[in-house]
């Protein structure tokens, strides 16, 4: 995974379909490894992703009628920003609908959410 620093951001960011940022003061190979980990994982926590945000009764609210599959399928790729705890999950590009960013944050790489806002 290769990383570019951001003035925008004043983060390092990786290039692709999901894009990664570390803040520049925590750009180091452990954090480096853990993108490398959750861009590997991220596919097969989607079920698990989607069923939290399903729990979520403002995420309920503002989208009623979903699923699982019908959230997966809308998402679409992250940002995902890495933090000490774990970090963000941010979709800017979803079709659930036009308005809002959706952040779901996260411990761990991974390993468990704890947060769905929904922001604009």
């Amino acid at each position: 995974m290769n990383f570019t620093f951001s003035e925008t951001y004043q983060s390092y960011v990786s290039e692709g379909p999901i894009q990664f940022r570390i803040p520049k003061h925590l750009f180091n190979e452990q954090f480096i490894e853990q993108a490398e980990v959750i861009a590997q994982l991220y596919e097969q926590k989607l079920n698990e992703l989607a069923t939290f945000c399903l729990a979520d009764a403002h995420f309920s609210r503002c989208y009623p009628g979903q699923t699982v599959q019908s959230i997966i399928e809308q998402l679409g790729n992250p940002i995902i920003s890495i933090d000490e705890a774990g970090g963000v999950l941010t979709y800017t590009q979803h079709i659930l609908d036009m308005d809002h960013i959706i952040d779901i944050e996260f411990i761990g790489a991974l390993e468990s959410f704890f947060s769905v806002f929904i922001d604009g």
